[in-house]
C-alpha cells in the first residue's frame, strides 16, 4: 500500500487502514510506503519510508538552498526509488495499491515497480492528477475550475492558482506536464474511481488511459436502533474545516433558520474563521465541537437528526455522507460531484443548489421540521449503506480487480 501518510484523518488514510483491515482479515500481508510522519502509525516497515520533507515552510525561506532542495525533491525522488526497491525486494509483493502518489513520493515510485514487474492498481480520491490543487478550484476566488481540460496545465500560472503563488503554481504546473508526458501513468494496470463522476471527469481531461473500474468506498454498518428521532433535533457537520467544504454557505443557510441547531464537527485550517463568522452572525444555534472520535463521534451521529455536506468542490465519494448512512441519517447535500450518487432527492436525504444558502436553509427547515419524514429517508439511507456499500462486497471486488492485474502479467 503506497501513500503519502499513513493516519487518520484524511479520506485517503482512513480507506487504506480500513482496506488493510479487511485483506489482513482475509489473510493477505501487507507492507505500506509512505512519507515518514511523527503522526504516522507505527509499523513493522517505518525504515523504508521516505524521509519527511514540507515544501510550504522551505518556499517561504524564499532562499537559494531551500529552492534547490524544493526542485530536486518534488520533480523526481531518487531516494523514493531506494527506499522503494528495498522494500520489494524484501517483501516481495504480489501487487501494489497506490492511495495517492503527490510530490513528496513522485511518479518516480511507478518507474521502480514497473522496473520489478509488479502490476500497479492506483485508486483516485481527487483529482490531483487534473489540477494542481487537486480539488479543482481556484484558490483566488474558491470557484470551480477546469481551465486545465486537456492538459492545458499552464493556465494554473496564469490562473495563479497553488496558494496565490506564481512561484508554487509554476511548480505544480511543471510536475503535472512531466507526469503526463513523461509516460508515467501508462505504467498502471488499472485505476479505481469511488464514483462515476470521477471517472467520467478524468475522461474528459484525457490524462490518463481509460482504464478506470468504478468501485464505491465501503463502509461498516451495525444493527440500527430504529427508536423513535422525534426526539432528536440537530443538524450535524462531519469533516475538515476547509474552503472547499463550504462553511459560508452553511453559516448563511444558519443565520436564516435560528431556531435549528447544528453541531459542526471537526477541525481544519478555517475553524477560527468560520467561528468568527459566526460570531459575526450572531448565532446562537452553532456548537463548534472540534475533532471527536470512537464513541464521543457515535453519540453525536447518533443524537442527529440528519446530516449536511455544503461542499463547493465536486466531491467523490465523501466519508461525512456514508458514516451518516450507516448511522440510519438522511444528509442534506450539495447537488454536485459524486455526491448525487449517493444522496437521491427525497429518498436518503435532500439536494440543494450549491452555493445557494437560502435553498440550503430551505432543505435543512424541511428535515428539522419532519422527523418522521427525516426518520424514513433515513432508514432508506441505511439499507443503501448495508446493501450496497458492505465491506464485504468491496473486498470481493478489490480482490478480483487484484487477481485481473495479476493475470495480466503472467
Amino acid at each position: 500500500m503506497i501513500n503519502t501518510r499513513l493516519r487518520y484523518g484524511a479520506g485517503d488514510c482512513t480507506y487504506l487502514l480500513a482496506l488493510s483491515e479487511l485483506l489482513e482479515q482475509k489473510g493477505h500481508e501487507i507492507a505500506y510506503f509512505v512519507m515518514k510522519d511523527n503522526r504516522n502509525i507505527a509499523t513493522a516497515y517505518d525504515k523504508y519510508f521516505v524521509s519527511e520533507i514540507n515544501y510550504g515552510n522551505l518556499l517561504k525561506k524564499k532562499n537559494l538552498a531551500s529552492v534547490t532542495k524544493v526542485i530536486s525533491r518534488c520533480f523526481y525522488s531518487l531516494e523514493t526509488r531506494k527506499k522503494l526497491r528495498q522494500l520489494i525486494e524484501d517483501f516481495r509483493p504480489d501487487i501494489v495499491h497506490i492511495q495517492t502518489l503527490d510530490k513528496h513520493l513522485t511518479v518516480s515510485a511507478l518507474h521502480e515497480i514497473h522496473r520489478h514487474d509488479i502490476p500497479i492498481v492506483w485508486t483516485l480520491h481527487i483529482y490531483d492528477i487534473l489540477c494542481i490543487n487537486g480539488i479543482l478550484i481556484n484558490d483566488n476566488n474558491n470557484q470551480i475550475c477546469e481551465d486545465c481540460m486537456g492538459g492545458r496545465f499552464y493556465k494554473s500560472v496564469i490562473n495563479c492558482c497553488k496558494k496565490g503563488s506564481l512561484g508554487a503554481s509554476f511548480l505544480g504546473c511543471a510536475y503535472n506536464y512531466l507526469c503526463r508526458y513523461g509516460g508515467f501513468y501508462k505504467l498502471v494496470d488499472t485505476y479505481i474511481a469511488p464514483s462515476h463522476f470521477l471517472k467520467d471527469k478524468y475522461r474528459e481531461f484525457h490524462v490518463i488511459p481509460d482504464k478506470i473500474e468504478v468501485l464505491q468506498n465501503f463502509v461498516k454498518t451495525a444493527s440500527l436502533d430504529l427508536k423513535d428521532a422525534s426526539n432528536n433535533s440537530y443538524g450535524i457537520f462531519l469533516g475538515r474545516l476547509s474552503k472547499e467544504k463550504g462553511g459560508d454557505v452553511l453559516l448563511d443557510a444558519l443565520s436564516r433558520i435560528p431556531k435549528v441547531p447544528l453541531k459542526i464537527v471537526g477541525d481544519g485550517p478555517l475553524r477560527d474563521e468560520w467561528q468568527q463568522k459566526a460570531w459575526g452572525l450572531g448565532l446562537k444555534n452553532v456548537e463548534f465541537t472540534g475533532h471527536r472520535h470512537s464513541i464521543e463521534l457515535e453519540a453525536l451521529i447518533s443524537g442527529a437528526l440528519f446530516g449536511v455536506v455544503p461542499s463547493i468542490w465536486y466531491e467523490n465519494q465523501p466519508f461525512a455522507i456514508t458514516e451518516m448512512f450507516a448511522a440510519g441519517k438522511p444528509v442534506i447535500a450539495s447537488n454536485l460531484g459524486g455526491m448525487v450518487e449517493l444522496v437521491q432527492h427525497k429518498e436518503t436525504g435532500l439536494l440543494f443548489e450549491p452555493g445557494n444558502a437560502d435553498d440550503l436553509a430551505l432543505c435543512i427547515s424541511k428535515l428539522a421540521s419532519n422527523p418522521r419524514e427525516c426518520q424514513a429517508m433515513g432508514r432508506r439511507a441505511y439499507e443503501y449503506a448495508r446493501k450496497v456499500l458492505s465491506p464485504e462486497r468491496h473486498v470481493k471486488r478489490i480482490l478480483e480487480i487484484y487477481e485481473e492485474a495479476i493475470g495480466d502479467h503472467c
